[in-house]
This record gives structure tokens, C-alpha cells and sequence, in this order.
């Protein structure tokens, strides 16, 4: 391995720990964001809140796997990957969209679910 292969392997792995503890931090305050935000929606009656608490586990879900993939895809080369993992960042966004799309189309289903009638005013918790 050449000494140029070194220092680019030593700056990926310095931004994949750099990446990995801003995002380590993100996970923590969407977990806190994501109880609160349901626990208000339950005691307030808020389908919106709720909504907003589901998406707030959604950035939670992503969270775990930005975590993952970052430490796969600072890999270096290797007789199996001859350009490295970085690939695996590509893949890590697709899963982050079909995430995010899932999560779209629960908030759908339950805004129809909320305009048919399944859910109720707000109490005065939500509607402040």
C-alpha cells in the first residue's frame, strides 16, 4: 500500500469517526424528541403529533443505519472491493429513501384515518 493510499484511508476513517458521533448525538435527541412528541400526541389527541412523533422514530430508524454504513463505507481497498466500500454509502441512501417513503405513506394512511373520523379534537394540550 502506497503512502498516498494510507492518508486517504487515515482521512476516511477520521470522517467516518467524526460522522459517526454527530450522529450518535442526532439518535440520542430523536429518541428523547420521538417519546415526547408521541406521548403529547396521545394526551392531546393530536393525529398531527402523533405524525410528528412517527417521523421523529423515522430520523431514529435512519439514525442506526447512517451509523452502520459509515463504518462499512470508510473501509479501504481490499481484493474484493479493489475501489474501496464508498459504495456503500449509495446503498445507505437508498434505504434511507425507502425508509423515508414508508414513512410517507404511514402519515397518509393516517391522515385519511384522522379525516374519516377515527381521531378527535384535540384537548387543550395540542391546541395551544
Amino acid at each position: 500500500m502506497s503512502k498516498k493510499q494510507i492518508m486517504n484511508q487515515t482521512d476516511a476513517m477520521a470522517r467516518a469517526a467524526r460522522a459517526k458521533k454527530v450522529t450518535w448525538v442526532g439518535f440520542w435527541v430523536n429518541v428523547v424528541l420521538s417519546v415526547a412528541k408521541i406521548i403529547a400526541g396521545i394526551v392531546g389527541r393530536s393525529g398531527a403529533m402523533i405524525a410528528d412523533g412517527v417521523h421523529s422514530i423515522s430520523d431514529f430508524v435512519t439514525d442506526i443505519i447512517v451509523i452502520v454504513f459509515i463504518g462499512v463505507s470508510a473501509k479501504g481497498e481490499n481484493t474484493r472491493f479493489r475501489y474501496g466500500h464508498g459504495k456503500f454509502e449509495t446503498f445507505a441512501t437508498m434505504l434511507i429513501s425507502f425508509a423515508l417513503f414508508a414513512v410517507a405513506v404511514g402519515l397518509f394512511w393516517t391522515s385519511w384515518l384522522r379525516k374519516s373520523g377515527c381521531f378527535t379534537t384535540p384537548v387543550w394540550l395540542a391546541s395551544r
